[in-house]
């Protein structure tokens, strides 16, 4: 299991990737790509390309041969790493690679010396809110954006001074990720550790 930097030969695939990992979100909230303009459940090559034109880079998980998800992060403000495109297909969830990717997202806020981390998801997403917050995220704000028919949630996490609640830590395999980043600890010793084979 590795995570890489995407290249142009990978865009195509990538692209597939995020529509089929956004359309059942897109389904459940009622969102069409005429009403909202939300690129990623209806992602195509050309919306990599201007993400990557813009600065975005992006970071694949591969296992074996499977591409089995992706985040895209732009470190252009001060202090700030900015991800958004966080996607794993449904057939592939439940397996920590949307963990994997997350702590890969906070040890590279690390190695770049930023502050902190920051994204958007949508806010009426409550289960997946949830998520992020066991990973040590919070919502900053909710904003109402008028070009879209829903609620952007935006959340943070501080990169210095993180704590890991113990109970949590026995618990929860992101959680020891996240303590293991502050350890410093390389992605490749945590997917281990992750997997159980370390």
């Amino acid at each position: 299991m590795t995570i890489r930097t995407a290249h142009e030969e990978d865009i195509p695939r990538l692209a597939g990737l995020i529509k089929d990992a956004f359309r059942d979100v897109a389904e459940k909230f009622g969102i069409t790509q005429e009403e909202s303009g939300w690129e990623s459940p209806f992602c195509t090559p050309e919306v990599i390309r201007a993400d990557m034109n813009d600065g975005m880079v992006y970071h694949l998980l591969e296992d074996d041969a499977i591409l089995a998800g992706c985040i895209a992060v732009g470190d252009k403000m001060p202090g700030i790493l900015y991800a958004k495109r966080l996607a794993v297909p449904p057939h592939l969830r439940g397996r920590g690679y949307g963990r994997m990717l997350m702590n890969h997202l906070v040890e590279e806020a690390r190695r770049l010396g930023k502050d902190r981390v920051e994204f958007g998801t949508l806010a009426d997403h409550v289960e997946l809110i949830r998520w992020y917050e066991r990973l040590g995220f919070r919502v900053t704000e909710t904003r109402n954006d008028e070009r879209q028919p829903f609620a952007i949630a935006f959340m943070r996490l501080d990169i210095h001074g993180t704590r890991v609640d113990e109970k949590e830590t026995q618990s929860d395999p992101v959680a020891e990720a996240m303590g293991c980043l502050k350890l410093g600890k390389s992605t490749d010793r945590i997917m281990a550790e992750l997997r159980g084979d370390a």
